[in-house]
């Protein structure tokens, strides 16, 4: 069995002290187990001043992580604030890695790094946690996508760095202290490791009834819908790309894969001068297309009926929480609205960790319950630990 730990600071100046603050909330002498990793969410400020490297310095164990824009656990939640959660257990092993830069070969390093990461391991990955860099010459779903290769399946559960700035010059993955913002980050699990995915997405009542196809892409890049191109078909509709794309909220993009799995969300993220919408995550030749609009009632919504499921479910030990970056932009003036419903929901039946994210990676299931990775957007997904 696993047992979660947490805490957090907003001290970014005195490091003595937030790193005193930590490691009190932790009382790592009294609770810690036989293996050992930590997982560390914070503002990108934090970068500065030393205060994870002096940290990371203090635990007996690695940590991994990225930058973020808010991040909370049971106790509290901030936007300006580092948070650092505890995996720990007597019968799970932990290991931890960090990939070389991804610029180029990416998929033999990510290979390299995960072979380095379950060579260290007793017994086959049971579980993947993906801390990944956000990137334009890679992006989120190609790594996510290669990691579910290199680990034949292995559910894989975890996030993109992001920050508080639109164009993410300061998202950061984070291993032992250092950051870095082209590396992969991961912790590979193995033992009898108990855990459940949930997924929260968009109320489907936002969604436009018209579904179009979608006809010709490369992965990410989706060139013609019902036969044209990306732009054409969306001006046709009454939608400038420019509009599109000044719009701090987005506009999400429902795709139903027609596998039996559950539609998953994309955004747009640019325009190429040929009229392809470059997206969030992949759009395969043949999946369903269709619009829809995403505010502040929405996010709060999804995240309750999120919360209702998971507490439906009970038997959670701790929890890994991650909800899109973009959900937060949808709040307006009470960025921290979502994660103090969290609170409110759970109201410290179990520890977690919430962070927002530039990307969101979990599992879903099949109608016969079988598991599938998966990349999303504008979605807040859980792991739970049982």
């Amino acid at each position: 069995m696993i047992r979660m730990l947490t805490a957090q600071t907003t001290e970014v100046d005195d490091v003595d002290f937030a790193v005193a603050e930590i490691l009190k909330q932790l009382d790592l002498e009294n609770r810690l187990l036989k293996n050992s990793v930590g997982i560390l969410t914070c503002y990108a400020d934090f970068l500065e001043g030393g205060v994870i490297p002096a940290l990371c310095d203090r635990l007996p164990f690695d940590v991994v992580g990225v930058t973020t824009l808010g991040t909370g656990t049971e106790n509290t939640a901030e936007l300006l604030a580092l948070t650092l959660c505890v995996l720990t257990s007597d019968d799970v092993s932990f290991s931890a890695v960090v990939s070389e830069s991804l610029i180029d070969d990416h998929e033999n390093k990510i290979q390299a790094a995960y072979d380095r990461a379950a060579a260290a391991l007793p017994g086959d990955p049971a579980l993947v946690l993906a801390y990944v860099p956000m990137m334009a010459a890679v992006g989120g779903e190609k790594i996510a996508s290669r990691i579910d290769k290199v680990g034949n399946g292995t559910p894989v559960f975890g996030t993109v760095a992001c920050d508080h700035n639109f164009d993410s010059r300061q998202a950061h993955t984070i291993y032992n202290g250092a950051a870095y913002r082209d590396n992969l980050a991961m912790i590979l699990l193995s033992g009898p490791v108990r855990a459940r995915f949930f997924l929260g997405a968009l109320p489907l009542n936002n969604v436009q009834k018209h579904q179009a196809v979608i006809t010709a892409s490369d992965g990410n890049i989706l060139h013609e819908i019902n036969g044209l191109p990306a732009a054409e078909y969306l001006r046709g509709m009454g939608l400038a790309p420019n509009d599109i794309l000044e719009s701090s909220k987005s506009m999400p993009i429902v795709v139903d894969y027609r596998d039996g799995t559950p539609p998953v969300i994309r955004g747009f993220y640019t325009f190429t001068p040929e009229g392809s919408a470059i997206c969030g995550g992949e759009m395969p030749v043949n999946a369903t297309f269709a619009l829809s609009t995403l505010d502040s009632a929405d996010v709060l919504l999804s995240a309750r009926q999120l919360f209702d499921e998971i507490l439906a479910a009970q038997g959670a030990v701790g929890m890994l929480l991650i909800s899109c970056l973009v959900r937060s932009f949808a709040l307006d003036t009470e960025p921290l609205a979502e994660m103090n419903l969290v609170s409110s929901c759970v109201d410290r039946t179990f520890p977690y960790q919430l962070c927002y994210a530039g990307g969101e990676i979990c599992p879903v299931y099949d109608k016969e319950g079988g598991v599938s990775n998966r990349f999303h957007n504008f979605s807040f997904i859980g792991c739970m630990f049982e």
